[in-house]
């Protein structure tokens, strides 16, 4: 009998973009699935139209306490019977072929634990926009996009600490539901940055294999949660990742360990986006120069090594505490002499 996969959905207040979410499990061409829906009460009508579905075995209809974007999708994940498991938020879609191609992709390959595929960028009405922040990933991956390639854990553990979730969004991935045992669900306690540290600690555990086709929608719309771009934001982000790097150290490789600076280095760009936040650069002095004096009061207190260096060196753009994302990428890389090169699906 061929393995469950639970389709976990949460919901809150997304009536509008139901309709195409249901049209495309239900034209998925893999039969075999769950699909988990937890509502948190909504009152847009979402519920209303979901129980319409109740009559269907398939699909199991969960109303659960309004606790926060990440707790409903832990309701979920708890609720899930399958061996394999996606996350689709009500508000995207997936391709008719998603589940079959990265459930076939996992099955094969034992070893890991996730798989991904592309996506395409929409707007609230379904438009693919440009340009993309997938776009990111170019950068990085170029023509290895187009292949269907595993990436070793360690070239994944880089990228997301240096530039980010290396598939970009939840949507597009799927996971072996025992990877839940090593490394839990999302924490509910700091904010947007927990699909971050879960998506960097699914990485310590598992290598990953990525397939080429545009798979699934990322919709862009008014209604979702953002993240706070501010300073405060970005220093507890910068402790949350340190304190997770320190409680899996058995993860990190062991050459990378032996570097007695190997965790100041692995932090190097989210502390440098902490820093850049504290506005004490040029671009504040000209456009707001009574913040900028504020600014530097502020860090005088909460980094005053920083603060006087940066203002002793004028301000430089070229302080050594400021790393670029792709270049500290590539200096870790070379440091430790990363296995970073993807490896064709074909030849693993």
């Amino acid at each position: 009998m061929p393995p469950l996969v639970s389709i976990c959905m949460p919901n809150l207040n997304q009536r509008r973009f139901l309709e195409a979410r249901m049209d495309s499990v239900f034209a998925q061409t893999l039969k075999d699935w769950e699909l988990v829906v937890c509502d948190s009460y909504s009152e847009d009508g979402s519920w209303e139209y979901l129980r319409e579905f109740a009559g269907d075995s398939r699909i199991r209809l969960f109303q659960v306490p309004r606790r926060g974007i990440y707790a409903g999708w832990n309701d979920c994940l708890h609720r899930a019977r399958g061996e394999y498991i996606t996350i689709a938020p009500s508000d995207d879609t997936a391709a008719p072929e998603f589940l079959e191609a990265l459930t076939a992709v996992l099955a094969d390959r034992w070893d890991v634990d996730l798989a991904v595929c592309q996506f395409d960028y929409t707007d609230e009405h379904g438009i693919v926009r440009d340009p993309s922040p997938a776009k990111r990933n170019d950068l990085l991956y170029r023509s290895w996009l187009n292949v269907p390639h595993r990436r070793p854990r360690e070239a994944d553990i880089l990228t997301h600490l240096c530039v980010g979730i290396p598939w970009m969004t939840t949507t597009s991935l799927m996971f072996r539901a025992s990877l839940l045992n090593g490394i839990g669900g999302f924490r509910t306690d700091c904010a947007s940055r927990a699909d971050g540290l879960w998506a960097l600690n699914a990485s310590l555990q598992s290598d990953c294999v990525s397939l080429p086709g545009r798979m699934a929608t990322w919709r862009q719309h008014g209604g979702q949660g953002s993240a706070h771009w501010e300073r405060a934001w970005w220093r507890r982000s910068w402790q949350l990742v340190r304190g997770l790097l320190l409680e899996r150290r058995d993860r990190i490789p062991e050459q990378w360990r032996r570097d007695p600076e190997w965790l100041q280095e692995l932090l190097g760009v989210q502390r440098t986006r902490y820093l850049r936040c504290m506005g004490i650069d040029r671009n504040e002095v000209r456009e707001r120069p009574g913040r900028f004096v504020v600014n530097c009061l502020r860090g005088l207190v909460s980094e005053p090594r920083f603060t006087l260096r940066r203002l002793s060196r004028k301000l430089a753009w070229d302080d050594p505490e400021l790393k670029d994302e792709y270049a500290h990428l590539h200096s870790l890389i070379k440091r430790w002499n990363v296995e970073w090169q993807p490896r064709p699906l074909d030849k693993v």
